[in-house]
């Protein structure tokens, strides 16, 4: 199948394949427009990210989650109170419990500290590149993205609880246990919303001018850009993880044999979860589908024009390692992204639910 002339290669035919080494002349206003919306589009993973955490909030805000019945739920949970001979049973389940969700909550840190000093690690990377290209090309856009990021950033820290909804059932049982806990829960909340921002900021600096159509430079950001996609990856798998144990622990202190309490509250737990996940895989696809999609279509525009189909021009990429190779590898960033919605659909009360519906 023949491709219309010059249709793949545009971009390589009307721009050098190298950055120019030249001192840049300056730009004319209608220059500075343009230059404005192409790196505007730079910024995509990190508009849409921050967009995506606004709404969030605003849902949470509404008049939905202002009915919480957390006076009926404490009632439930004081009437399931476990007592008599199976008080130490349970006792030693809630500890159970509570060094499980200790040991997730240990494994989450080590994921926070380690994203923040590989997102270091890539900043100073993509700085110390020559020649630069995408936002860190010049001090203006950097500057920019700092600055919302450090405003997005303190508004989470002013604005943002924990879930009042988590809290409604925790309340009760787990934080009466741990009365450090709300202040732990508090910076998790807060800690893995600024991360995501962290990661989106990230995404958008790993975007490449869409004037490069240098081999290496599209390479190397494909790779930095996939990188960006497995911390967030392991990160926001992790927090469902950890929110599941810590459901579980809440559990502990319901009595089993009190069946209609035990059923409601596992069926809050259950939705808690799902939620969770359903929020980690919005927050993945809008920190890499932005970017991924952008830098797919400046690996396609770095095709040389005498590349003539579709086929040569997609074994041109995979040959140069600018596309995957392989079906497998193409669906690899896919079940990535679904993986926190999987884990919170999955695990934990809910896998227990889908073990009933398979036995009956």
């Amino acid at each position: 199948m023949q491709r219309r002339s010059g249709a793949i290669g545009a971009v390589s035919d009307t721009h050098p394949s190298h950055e120019s080494a030249a001192s840049p002349r300056a730009l004319q206003p209608s220059e500075w427009v343009h230059d404005g919306a192409r790196n505007a589009v730079l910024l995509s993973p990190f508009l849409v990210t921050l967009g995506l955490v606004w709404l969030a909030w605003a849902l949470y805000g509404g008049r939905d989650f202002q009915t919480i019945p957390t006076k009926e739920l404490a009632q439930l949970l004081a009437q399931a109170r476990i007592t008599g001979p199976e008080a130490a049973p349970a006792a030693v389940w809630e500890y159970t419990a509570r060094l499980a969700w200790n040991a997730v909550a240990g494994v989450y840190l080590v994921f926070l500290l380690a994203t923040v000093l590989i997102g270091i690690w890539i900043v100073s990377r993509l700085f110390a590149s020559t020649p630069r290209c995408g936002l860190t090309s010049t001090r203006s856009w950097p500057i920019v993205l700092l600055v919302a990021f450090s405003l997005a950033s303190w508004y989470v820290l002013r604005a943002v609880t924990y879930g009042a909804i988590s809290g409604s059932l925790l309340g009760p049982t787990v934080f009466t246990q741990a009365p450090d806990l709300p202040a732990r829960q508090q910076f998790f909340s807060q800690g893995g919303q600024i991360t995501a921002l962290f990661l989106a900021a990230l995404s958008a600096l790993v975007l490449p001018s869409s004037r490069c159509g240098r081999e290496a430079c599209l390479r190397d950001r494909t790779a930095l850009l996939e990188l960006v996609l497995g911390m967030g990856t392991a990160l926001l798998v992790t927090d469902v993880i950890r929110e599941d144990t810590l459901l579980r622990w809440a559990l502990a202190f319901v009595d089993p044999a009190n069946k209609t309490v035990a059923s409601t509250v596992q069926n809050l737990t259950v939705t808690i979860v799902a939620v969770r996940g359903v929020q980690g895989t919005a927050l993945l696809a809008a920190i890499y589908l932005p970017a991924a999609l952008i830098l797919k279509g400046q690996a396609w525009s770095a095709v040389p024009a005498s590349v003539a189909t579709l086929p040569e021009a997609k074994q041109w990429l995979q040959d140069r390692g600018l596309i995957a190779s392989s079906v497998l590898a193409q669906f690899r960033p896919v079940v990535a992204v679904l993986l926190p919605l999987l884990t919170g659909v999955l695990s934990g009360p809910a896998a227990e639910v889908l073990k009933n519906l398979t036995r009956s």
